[in-house]
């Protein structure tokens, strides 16, 4: 039904979270079919691969890149790869609150939307709350199809910053926004000094001019036509 797709990039700091990370996941009340670990040249060990598996009853496989490719491909790479057409996103360092799998396909039978962008209220670790749409997200293969995904463009930067905008910008013809309903946030996110947003944040002057050429110059992907 659904697969929670986890980007582990190189940086020792995310090994350090990766375990209460896959254990959020088995802890769903709806648990999804599928844990899809993209290895982005973090040389995961078959020792770790396995405890991994053995921390709950959820399949979970082990997808590693050819090559370094940032954290926006490796999502890419989730939602190709996955066995379900469902996907929803899982920062490495970040975690699920028991209810967020419930919730998400909740929203799918509202709307069955398959180019909807499903983004959920996030909890950061530092006690504020967001509820805009961001990278918090459960997608359909569909909408990746039809959008071609998070822009080449975005391996710099914020890579669900340039995705929405595009389709903010574009309306209903790229995709469509429905915010995942909770009583209390389902994503809980860790803020720490290493994070990827952190770790770009000296590229924060050139993501707006990206972001608006991206938004201006999007096309349909050419394989939908």
């Amino acid at each position: 039904m659904i697969t929670v797709a986890i980007p582990l990039g190189p940086d020792p700091v995310y090994r350090d979270y990766i375990e209460e990370c896959v254990a959020s996941v088995h802890k769903q009340e709806r648990p999804p079919t599928e844990i899809l670990i993209i290895d982005d040249q973090a040389h995961l060990t078959d020792t770790e691969i396995a405890h991994l598996r053995a921390l709950g009853p959820v399949p979970l496989r082990v997808w590693p890149t050819p090559w370094l490719s940032g954290v926006a491909h490796s999502f890419n790479f989730g939602v190709a790869l996955a066995r379900n057409d469902l996907v929803f996103m899982l920062g490495s360092d970040d975690r699920l609150q028991p209810w967020a799998v419930a919730d998400c396909l909740a929203a799918w039978q509202e709307h069955q939307d398959p180019l909807g962008y499903y983004h959920m209220d996030v909890q950061y670790s530092t006690g504020e709350q967001q509820s805009v749409p961001c990278n918090a997200v459960m997608v359909h293969k569909g909408l990746w199809r039809h959008t071609g995904g998070f822009p080449v463009h975005s391996a710099v930067g914020a890579p669900d910053h340039i995705f929405l905008s595009m389709l903010l910008s574009r309306g209903d013809d790229a995709g469509r926004l429905y915010r995942v309903k909770s009583s209390t946030p389902p994503y809980w996110y860790r803020v720490h000094d290493r994070t990827w947003t952190k770790r770009n944040a000296s590229c924060a002057g050139v993501v707006g001019p990206i972001r608006d050429w991206f938004a201006t110059h999007w096309e349909e992907p050419t394989w939908t036509q």
